[in-house]
């Protein structure tokens, strides 16, 4: 699961930008300092007639405002790692082409690797200013958690910079191979960075998003609270912060409830996007 593998999914590990990729903002801590343009003003322009750091410090515009590759020659070789997730919302009719005996997971696994991987070693061709990378470990991972599917890429490489771009590269290309697998009956809900770790501003997690977990009867009762604020990456993280908060009765409680996310009903593995709802509903009996 996405929270396990990251770590607490509360912690932000520093407030830096990944690296090589371009600054959102300027002065952000850690960041890596932008090298002098090489490019010369026209002669007779006065000051103001030449924009200093026209895009407020975006290290790949240069001060006459033209779009450049960052020069990244004299920073160290290091080891670089990341992690992105995308996150791919099928609609009722594809949800039970997914639980079909026709339907071969296995194959749509394939397409996922096959996609992600070509992908991030493509990313140089298909994103402009992107540094040629050789990637030593590119590993694709699709969850199926009912109507949700997620998919994580893991991108490695010795290098001078990151290889977030590569990851992000992997996850879209292959949420793109899913929604056309599945005829158009899915949409793409979210892409993002997790994690990414190496060169000079060090490791940088991404917080999980904020998720709301409606409890109801019983498991109402052992939490003491019918609504609870979170942040999680899929619903065994929901589960597992609540067990660890609640204890064995209300693990009992979870035991026999039916998991729903929004309006619809899911597993474990169901991958969370920020704003969803997770309910625990109990068993209905009647006579």
């Amino acid at each position: 699961m996405a929270g396990k593998l990251y770590g607490d999914p509360n912690i932000v590990a520093g407030n830096d930008t990944p690296d090589g990729c371009a600054p959102a903002t300027a002065g952000v801590p850690g960041a890596p300092p932008d090298k002098p343009s090489t490019s010369s003003a026209p002669a007779g322009a006065s000051p103001a007639a030449v924009p200093s750091r026209l895009a407020g410090g975006l290290s790949h515009v240069d001060d006459l405002g033209k779009a450049r590759m960052v020069d990244v020659s004299a920073k160290p070789h290091t080891d670089r790692h990341a992690v992105a997730r995308c996150v791919v919302e099928a609609t009722e009719k594809a949800e039970s082409l997914l639980d079909s005996a026709e339907f071969s997971k296995e194959r749509m696994k394939g397409i996922v690797d096959a996609v992600g991987r070509m992908g991030a070693a493509r990313t140089p061709y298909l994103i402009p200013l992107c540094h040629q990378i050789l990637l030593d470990r590119v590993d694709m991972q699709l969850d199926l958690g009912g109507r949700r599917l997620q998919v994580l890429a893991t991108v490695e490489a010795h290098d001078r910079t990151g290889v977030e771009m590569e990851a992000l590269t992997a996850v879209t290309l292959s949420g793109l191979a899913l929604v056309t697998e599945l005829e158009a009956q899915a949409r793409i809900m979210e892409v993002s960075l997790l994690l990414k770790d190496g060169g000079r501003s060090g490791t940088w997690r991404t917080q999980a998003p904020h998720v709301t977990l409606l409890l109801f009867a019983g498991a109402r009762e052992a939490a003491g609270t019918g609504r609870l604020v979170l942040r999680a990456y899929d619903v065994a993280d929901v589960l597992a912060q609540a067990h660890a908060r609640f204890g064995a009765d209300f693990r009992e409680m979870e035991r026999v409830s039916a998991c729903w996310v929004n309006s619809w009903q899911a597993t474990a593995a169901t991958a969370l996007i920020e704003g969803d709802e997770v309910a625990l509903l109990p068993p209905v009996s009647g006579g």
